[in-house]
């Protein structure tokens, strides 16, 4: 006689990872439900190592709406956020142009006591560059560096434009120096842009010939 064989959690884990994999996240997550529906309970380390991948996911589309909701149900749910969750949400944010809501964000996960990662202060950084807010731009680098990390030429870069465009023109001066030494190679000061190479991700660095030359700086 052929017996019911009910799936149990490795069976549920591995259809999970299945999905996810496949990039149908949402049907990930509603497979926790049903694991819980059928008082198979995973583990809090579980939910939240499937809810991360799901954050990721709304990052690499560029979904940050989905991603707040994503930290809301957990929320909800009792599932701690980790600084990877915050790490998926804060680049979801700052891809998609919300800046403020990004740095509101690193905010939160600061009170909750989480350390923040390079790419969270890279992500963080070129929000409050894009925002002309120089100053927060500054403090962020401050906090990166002061925590033993190194920030990278994407990073610096954003600070020297906020600056630039702040007005701060010495400060501007001072950081384009360190974006030069940064890249690794010679910048030529013509106004000329020029690779920082795999380190950046390739991304293009505008060196400013247009700073004043003396003295008549903020």
């Amino acid at each position: 006689k052929t017996r019911d064989l009910a799936p149990g959690v490795i069976s549920y884990s591995m259809v999970i990872e299945g999905c996810q994999r496949a990039g149908e996240w949402e049907r990930a997550l509603g497979l926790l439900g049903v694991m819980e529906r059928a008082g198979l309970d995973p583990s809090p380390a579980t939910k939240q190592h499937h809810y991360t991948r799901a954050l990721r996911a709304c990052a690499k589309v560029r979904d940050p709406e989905r991603a707040l909701r994503l930290l809301q149900v957990m929320a909800a749910a009792g599932i701690e956020a980790n600084t990877d969750c915050y790490s998926a949400v804060i680049s979801a944010l700052q891809r998609a142009g919300d800046c403020r809501e990004a740095l509101a964000q690193l905010d939160a996960m600061l009170v909750r006591g989480l350390v923040p990662t390079t790419d969270i202060y890279t992500a963080t950084i070129l929000a409050a560059s894009d925002l002309g807010d120089w100053e927060r731009a500054l403090r962020l680098l401050d906090e990166l560096q002061g925590r033993g990390l190194s920030p990278s030429a994407r990073a610096l870069s954003a600070v020297v434009r906020a600056c630039k465009e702040g007005g701060q023109h010495e400060r501007a001066r001072k950081l384009l120096d360190a974006v030069k030494i940064k890249a690794g190679k010679p910048v030529p000061d013509d106004g000329m842009r020029y690779s920082t190479g795999a380190a950046a991700r390739h991304t293009t660095i505008r060196i400013w010939a247009d700073l004043p030359e003396s003295g008549g700086v903020l």
